[in-house]
């Protein structure tokens, strides 16, 4: 993760040392960036046509985990492609 920062941000030093633990990275994930994400996929899916499927893909993980993702499919107004997107899990 350190290597990525000093990239990101070639003239910072503070990005050359920090450093994000996985409890922390998840948890910015989950209540900074996942609202925000969400809140973006409701809206495309508000604009898109009437057209919307749900899938479920359910695999097992390394682990021997069962588990089920499901994602949404829909197409906006002004795009010839599909789109597909994570939903929940």
């Amino acid at each position: 993760m350190v290597v990525l920062f000093a990239r990101m941000f070639l003239d910072c030093n503070v990005a050359e040392k920090f450093g994000v633990g996985h409890t922390k990275a998840s948890y910015s994930v989950r209540h900074g960036l996942g609202p925000v994400i969400h809140d973006e996929l409701a809206k495309d899916i508000n604009l898109s046509s009437n057209m919307r499927t749900l899938e479920m893909d359910e695999t097992t993980a390394e682990h021997v985990i069962k588990e089920m993702d499901i994602l949404i499919r829909y197409k906006l107004e002004n795009d010839s492609t599909g789109l597909t997107k994570y939903l929940d899990s």
